[in-house]
Parts: C-alpha cells; structure tokens; sequence
C-alpha cells in the first residue's frame, strides 16, 4: 500500500493530466506534501522546495516547483523508497507464503512500481 501511494505521488509529478484523468501537479496546488517533496527539499537549498512545504501553491508555479524537485532527486529518490517498500514487504511474506502465494505478491509489487497511471 505505501508503495503504491508513493508511486501515486511520483505520477502526479510526472504524468499528464490525459494520462491521470486528474490536472497533473495536483497535489501540490492542494499543499499536500508527497514523498518525492519531502526527499527533494532535504537535498536542496532550493528556497523555493522549502516554501513549498508550507502549503499549496498557485497553478502558474506547479511546472517549477516539480522541475526543482526532479532537479533535486525527489522522483528518483521516492522511486527507490517504493522499491524498498515492496522488496521489504516481499522479504516477510517469503517466510510465510507458499511459492505460488509468494509469486503472486511479487507480480502485484512489480505491477506497483511499473504503473503509469
């Protein structure tokens, strides 16, 4: 579920609004604070990430402020955190699944970070 959610908030940032069905950058016109956000405005002295975490922003800036957080790794960084979500969460149910059970969950992990939209 986390990674889900993570990779939900790298889309918003990356992909269009006919690929979402929602205006890309949305969460950061409502002020919500995603991953890729968070990760980018501890890597950055960017004043502007560090504005950004006090609340939503004016439709106008999204593209700059997404570009900054690409810029400063944000969207890569968040994207290896999905990773380690779904490898941790594979690691505990590789004890107790059966290897079809276990197949199973590592096809829905893989389908989790591969998603577009």
């Amino acid at each position: 579920g986390l990674a889900f959610q993570i990779i939900d908030d790298i889309l918003d940032m990356t992909e269009s609004e006919a690929v979402l069905g929602k205006p890309a950058g949305n969460d950061l016109r409502e002020g919500t604070i995603t991953l890729p956000l968070l990760l980018a405005a501890q890597q950055s002295a960017d004043p502007l990430l560090r504005r950004i975490l006090s609340g939503p922003i004016a439709a106008e800036h999204v593209p700059s402020v997404i570009a900054a957080i690409t810029a400063a790794g944000g969207i890569e960084h968040a994207y290896v955190a999905a990773e380690q979500c779904v490898a941790r969460g594979l690691a505990h149910i590789e004890v107790h699944a059966s290897p079809t059970v276990y197949a199973a969950f590592r096809t829905i992990g893989e389908t989790i970070l591969r998603r577009r939209s």
